[in-house]
Parts: structure tokens; C-alpha cells; sequence
């Protein structure tokens, strides 16, 4: 029985989660449609390894795309393993991302090839490492369910993108994304500390570490 109440805690949870992950992805589509327009020069702005201009793109690259494909399945594997790192919260889910994004745009600035790396590709391989890390090191029930469905539905595909060799795929990004979930997962309470500090002394907004 407390197995099937942690299951329907969880689509409780998701469901409630739901609205705020399908924000973050139509953000992503209006920034999209206004790229078409511009025929795609707002990709400038994604992340340009080694250079100053493309410091800006470890924080927006997530919101820029090459194509309509590119953010079409982007989004599919976004919501799926969204939904999943939310099932401990929107605090947690927020707290993970940015450590996401911070540690796997920087990654790419100093390692990757030159090139404008765009799209939320590395922020979904990282939901995917930390499932898969948090559930080995912290094997609670629904942390292990959420990392065999991740696994089953998507741990081809995902591993399949870090291959090298293809043709105008940022194989680099994903593997930071994979390297920076893992990270994430496994110094969690730090990251969130740290990262509540600067969001306090920068911006003056209190962001609580979940406990």
C-alpha cells in the first residue's frame, strides 16, 4: 500500500508540476519563432567557446534551437525528464537546473569546439545523469522508478547523441550535460547552498534549499 500511495504522491506531484515545466517550454518556442523571423541570427547568442561574446550563451543557449526538429524533440525529452527531477519540487527541480546550466554551459565555453553550441540538449542529458546518479547513491523508491523509466524510454536515444561524429550535433554539449548532472546529484545540498547565496547577494531574492 505505501508503494501505491508514493506512485499516486508522484502523479500528484507531476501534475502540479506540469504548468511551470510547459512555461519553460513555450518560452523556448516564442524565442524560436522569433529566430525563424530573423533567419536564425539570434543563435549568436548561444555559447562561442573561449570568447566573451559567448559567456551570455551559457545561460540563454537552452532557449535557442537550430531548427524546428531540433526543438520539437527537444521538447518531447525536456518535459519527460522534467517531470521527473520535479517529483521532489519545484524548489529542488530549480535549484538543479541552474546547477545544470552553469556547470555544463561553462564546461562546453572552455572544452568545446568553436562553434555557436545551441539548444537544451546538455540541460536534458543532465535531468537524465542526475536521475540515474541520484537513484545508485540515494535509492528511494521513486527515485529508482523514475531512473528505470528514463532508462527504458530514453537512455538510447540519449546515450546515442553523445556518439561522435554527427553532423551539426554539439556532442560536447551533451557530454558536460551528462558530466554536470552527475556532479549535480552528487553535491547537491553544497550546489544549492551556494547557489542561494549568490541569488541572495546578487539579486536580494531568498531562495530556500529544499531539505
Amino acid at each position: 500500500m505505501e508503494i501505491i500511495a508514493q506512485l499516486l504522491d508522484a502523479i500528484e506531484q507531476i501534475q502540479t508540476n506540469i504548468p511551470e515545466i510547459l512555461n519553460l517550454i513555450a518560452i523556448a518556442w516564442a524565442v524560436q519563432v522569433a529566430n525563424m523571423f530573423l533567419n536564425y541570427r539570434l543563435n549568436i547568442f548561444g555559447i562561442i567557446p573561449r570568447h566573451v561574446i559567448g559567456l551570455p550563451g551559457i545561460v540563454l543557449s537552452p532557449f535557442l534551437h537550430g531548427s524546428i526538429n531540433h526543438i520539437f524533440m527537444n521538447s518531447l525529452f525536456f518535459f519527460a525528464m522534467a517531470s521527473m527531477v520535479s517529483l521532489h519540487g519545484m524548489k529542488t527541480f530549480t535549484a538543479v537546473s541552474i546547477s545544470i546550466v552553469l556547470i555544463s554551459g561553462t564546461l562546453v565555453w572552455l572544452f568545446a569546439r568553436l562553434a555557436s553550441h545551441v539548444g537544451a540538449s546538455g540541460l536534458i542529458m543532465g535531468y537524465w545523469s542526475y536521475v540515474m546518479i541520484k537513484a545508485y547513491f540515494d535509492p528511494q523508491f521513486i527515485d529508482v522508478i523514475s531512473a528505470v523509466l528514463g532508462m527504458y524510454y530514453f537512455g538510447v536515444d540519449l546515450m546515442a547523441s553523445v556518439a561522435p561524429g554527427k553532423r551539426g550535433v554539439s556532442v560536447e554539449g551533451h557530454v558536460a550535460g551528462l558530466v554536470a548532472g552527475a556532479v549535480t546529484a552528487m553535491f547537491f545540498p553544497q550546489i544549492c547552498l551556494v547557489i542561494a547565496t549568490i541569488a541572495g547577494r546578487l539579486f536580494g531574492v531568498f531562495f530556500p534549499c529544499p531539505v
